[in-house]
């Protein structure tokens, strides 16, 4: 399902915008954004602050680091770096929401294709030095019914390892793609701006 960006405020396609020229400057281009007329932005507030953590499974190997230690790597670049509130991000949560939505990672997928099946499994992927320097990470923030609420690709040229600045911009801009602080499908009263076909 293609975000649409029809009917939104002129100042949301302002940042929208902004965010995208802010990324290609920064040699990390952003693609594939995809949020769901389900996706809730204060839901974040529940299912990944205070005591709740909200489950991250980080998917591919790109740097041949230990996975515990690439994963540490990951949950850090992403931390502060959305606009909505400082999220709880956990790769073993002690305490998780009822509802079960977890992120996932992806990192170098073999077909971007498999981004729409990654909240059910996991996924093929390649190391960088593979792919000649460029990194290529997709997440996905699933519903926990095996659907997606938001999704978003992040890439970048010459990412030299998980301790470089052109990595922490990929995932920087990630983050901000995907936990959005407005749905832009959605009115601020929370009903649809275009409603969804009766079935």
């Amino acid at each position: 399902m293609a975000t649409r960006f029809t009917h939104l405020k002129p100042g949301l396609v302002g940042a929208l915008a902004a965010v995208t020229l802010a990324a290609c400057a920064g040699g990390t281009t952003v693609s594939r954004v995809n949020i769901a007329h389900s996706y809730l932005p204060d839901e974040l507030y529940v299912v990944a602050t205070g005591e709740n953590e909200l489950r991250t499974v980080v998917v591919g190997d790109p740097f041949g680091m230990p996975k515990d230690a690439f994963a540490k790597v990951v949950l850090a670049s992403l931390e502060r770096q959305n606009f909505g509130p400082t999220l709880n991000l956990s790769t073993d949560p002690e305490h998780e929401d009822a509802r079960k939505r977890q992120v996932v990672l992806a990192f170098n997928l073999t077909n971007i294709k498999q981004a729409d099946s990654l909240c059910a499994g996991a996924a093929d992927t390649v190391k960088s030095t593979d792919t000649g320097g460029a990194l290529t990470v997709t997440g996905v923030y699933c519903s926990g019914g095996g659907g997606y609420l938001t999704q978003a690709t992040a890439r970048s040229d010459n990412v030299t390892g998980a301790d470089s600045e052109q990595f922490r911009k990929v995932m920087s801009q990630l983050a901000i793609a995907l936990f959005p602080d407005v749905n832009p499908h959605l009115r601020p009263d929370g009903s649809d701006i275009v409603p969804l076909p009766k079935s």
